[in-house]
């Protein structure tokens, strides 16, 4: 019997932000660039051997800039993959140029907005034929739980030092908005094969600076269904405090 590819995807405006900066791409489905997030948690299931796109963006900025780039990547991520985005003989280079496009589309609103202070991270997983590619730029992460065990598939594009106010985390050094002229826009990239009770998360950091990476996995393990899990770490994250914005994205190999 061949395996079933269930995902969901959440999105929560938290309980102190008074704006929405995350966005998603999820099956064709974005939200606006003024937006109340998600009312309800969308679902979707394909078979593990077809093709599914799936990204988490957060955006940043200040103002209303970082929903203007979480939604300029978004929409750009539609209109690629509509247009049919993938080299069918090398993945990895088609989810390079894609985030590299991604990249410019908010560099274009960026100047469309007379700002340079715009950008976006990225998440996200492209299911194709028995494989999983995650790829990313920033903090927002990519985790597989397989096995009774939580990994995390991105990397934390984050400078190591402290914060100059000696609060927060370090400055990101890997976004979409970055000027090409002045650095390199360089995507973490990773492929791993499909297996049966494989569970991929992707989530701003809404919901992983609430909750630790034993939490999110026992969450994981204790869902029935991509849709439960979604809404389970949402509410979680919401008790602790929800001090972010909060997108969450689960698949599920059954």
């Amino acid at each position: 019997m061949s395996l079933k590819l269930c995902a969901a995807c959440g999105c929560s405006m938290g309980k102190v932000r008074a704006n929405n900066e995350d966005n998603f791409y999820f099956c064709g489905s974005f939200l606006p660039a003024d937006n109340r997030a998600l009312p309800t948690v969308l679902t979707a299931e394909t078979s593990a051997e077809g093709e599914l796109c799936t990204a988490v963006f957060d955006g940043m900025g200040g103002e209303q800039f970082g929903e203007l780039a979480s939604y300029a990547a978004a929409h750009e991520m539609k209109e690629r993959l509509v247009a049919g985005a993938w080299h069918d003989s090398d993945a990895r280079a088609s989810l390079h140029h894609l985030t590299l496009a991604l990249n410019a589309a908010v560099l274009d609103k960026a100047q469309e907005m007379l700002t340079r202070h715009m950008g976006s991270t990225l998440a996200g997983l492209f299911f194709r034929r028995g494989t999983a590619w995650a790829f990313n730029l920033g903090d927002s992460r990519i985790y597989l739980g397989r096995g009774g065990v939580l990994r995390q598939l991105s990397v934390d594009h984050v400078d190591a030092r402290p914060h100059l106010s000696g609060k927060g985390k370090g400055s990101l050094t890997q976004y979409l908005g970055i000027d090409e002229e002045e650095f390199v826009v360089e995507p973490a990239i990773s492929a791993v094969e499909l297996h049966e009770g494989d569970c991929f998360l992707v989530c701003s950091d809404g919901l992983t600076d609430m909750l630790s990476d034993d939490e999110i996995l026992a969450s994981l393990l204790g869902a029935r269904s991509a849709e439960t899990a979604v809404e389970k770490l949402i509410a979680q994250a919401l008790e602790r405090g929800g001090r972010d914005n909060v997108t969450v994205i689960v698949c599920m190999i059954r």
